[in-house]
């Protein structure tokens, strides 16, 4: 079973320096011997906009400045807004038919079979 993260940003700066897409992960471990058995697309477009617009928020509005004394004292506020917004982002992923911008991506192989003669 191999587990990637997709839909996140750049992180680990200077050392992120790939996104597995579904397809590429399948081609990766077909090459490699490997017979996949299934696919998992985890998250879709609304949790994967919605978690990018919380680092976005945190990371990138949180540096510098009064920002972060200003977030710090709206934190009770902000969980409160963060876990409806969640929630939210949720019950929209089912309107995700597509699958095209996931939060990770599963894929479920079988080892190459090993011949010990």
């Amino acid at each position: 079973m191999i587990s990637v993260p997709f839909g996140f940003p750049v992180h680990g700066a200077p050392f992120d320096y790939c996104r597995w897409t579904p397809d590429g992960l399948v081609a990766e471990l077909q090459q490699a011997g490997f017979s996949v058995e299934r696919v998992v697309l985890m998250g879709g477009t609304f949790p994967a906009l919605t978690l990018n617009t919380w680092f976005w928020l945190r990371y990138d509005l949180g540096h510098g400045g009064s920002a972060p004394h200003a977030l710090a004292c709206a934190m009770p506020l902000l969980l409160v807004v963060q876990a409806i917004g969640n929630a939210i982002a949720v019950l929209l992923d089912r309107l995700d038919k597509k699958g095209a911008f996931p939060l990770a991506v599963a894929v479920l192989a079988m080892e190459p079979s090993q011949d010990h003669h």
